[in-house]
């Protein structure tokens, strides 16, 4: 009142005079955030009597706040051209930090909310739950005490901030690990007097979610005839500047590659290989994992062909005796479709091939393809042969007029 300026003596009081009668006293408080008094107010008005009370208690508040800062997310660009190589060593990840603080304007806005309990080890105050649905905040104060349970207490000297810790749950994908002592705990045993002052000027951190180790993760290319993939000059390249040749000289996988965390696509870009082979049918590849699953990739080129024959030049047919022999028509298997003639003609009859999924394919008549075979590990060992070169074309339907034959030997064997 009336304007006089007065400071705290070192025990945080203020010598005040006391009217006669009695009455109010406004106090206007400079120096302690506003957010910290009662009712949220730097006025406070106290009353008084002629001989009661022997003191005015102002008590400011301790609103803690508790929050969650994730670790920065991952690099995203999964695509080939980056600086690190997935076949190195795992890098050391990021942890999420526990951070406690006064201020809400201190906290960031990528902050999230945590799940735990925050105990007072001294027994001076009530606990707090932390559901995860706030960031706080949360009150912390004196549970009211007998004179004697606070002459037997040392810990009645010593800020209450100090006996706090903070037990928080764990998150999928991370363990929580407190840091022990509490750095509360550590600073008042050090510099003494109050925590709440030095908590004002910045947050502090209590804890540290740990990423989980992640399964590891496998990247092989293999071709649905052979089971190894072998072509010489072909190669892939896949994020990170990772690339391997697929002629033998890198091995024949699976290869390592790292798995980010929360799952993601891997990119591939493949040289040197028709796109007919590739699945999708272009030169790059996505495929995508999560945490825990698959624990491996698999790329698998894909064995399609073509089968058709061509009919005889209308010259030659013109040229032909009506009772001379028809000319001979050549069946023709082709796995490149750049090579099949536009004249190419479908034909019917079956395919068999030992060693595939599908050990029997029947054709329609109408196409000429593509049609497929893909090797079962189940039927043929690693040793074995290229699929095609088991395949049997002697039951083939030719076309009418015409005996089909195939040759004794497959020329792809």
């Amino acid at each position: 009142d009336g304007g006089e300026v007065q400071s705290f003596d070192e025990s945080g009081n203020i010598c005040l005079k006391r009217k006669r009668t009695g009455g109010e006293i406004t106090v206007k408080f400079e120096g302690v955030p506003h957010y910290l008094l009662p009712d949220d107010a730097e006025m406070q008005a106290l009353s008084y009597g002629a001989q009661e009370p022997s003191e005015l208690l102002v008590e400011t508040e301790c609103p803690i706040w508790v929050y969650y800062v994730p670790p920065p997310s991952e690099d995203d660009d999964d695509s080939p051209g980056t600086d690190r190589n997935p076949e190195d060593e795992e890098e050391e990840e990021a942890e999420g930090t526990v951070f406690v603080c006064l201020d809400r304007e201190q906290i960031p806005s990528e902050a999230l909310e945590v799940c735990g309990q925050i105990v007072d080890v001294s027994g001076r105050c009530a606990n707090f739950q932390l559901d995860g649905s706030s960031m706080g905040p949360f009150e912390m104060k004196r549970l009211a005490t007998s004179p004697s349970q606070s002459s037997s207490s040392g810990s009645e000297s010593t800020c209450l901030l100090a006996s706090l810790r903070f037990q928080m749950k764990d998150i999928e994908g991370y363990t929580y690990h407190a840091r022990s002592p509490s750095p509360l705990k550590v600073r008042t045993e050090e510099f003494g007097g109050c925590e709440l002052q030095r908590l004002l000027a910045c947050p502090q951190a209590v804890g540290a979610y740990r990423p989980n180790p992640l399964p590891p993760l496998h990247l092989s290319v293999s071709s649905a005839c052979c089971g190894v993939c072998a072509f010489p000059g072909a190669s892939f390249e896949a994020k990170r500047n990772f690339s391997k040749h697929l002629d033998g000289s890198d091995g024949l996988g699976p290869w390592k590659v790292k798995r980010k965390r929360g799952g993601g696509r891997l990119k591939l870009t493949f040289d040197g290989i028709p796109e007919v082979l590739v699945p999708g049918g272009c030169q790059e590849l996505s495929l995508s994992y999560d945490n825990h699953k698959p624990d491996e990739l698999k790329v698998e080129v894909l064995c399609p062909f073509w089968i058709y024959y061509e009919p005889p030049e209308e010259e030659e047919q013109e040229e032909e005796d009506e009772d001379a022999a028809l000319p001979p028509l050549m069946v023709t298997v082709a796995c490149n479709p750049e090579q099949v003639s536009m004249e190419a003609l479908p034909l019917g009859g079956t395919i068999r091939c030992p060693g595939a999924a599908n050990e029997t394919l029947e054709l329609p008549g109408n196409s000429v393809g593509p049609f497929y075979f893909r090797r079962d590990p189940a039927k043929v060992d690693s040793s074995s042969l290229c699929l095609l070169a088991y395949v049997d074309f002697t039951d083939l339907r030719p076309p009418e007029g015409y005996n089909y034959r195939a040759k004794e030997t497959s020329p792809l064997l």
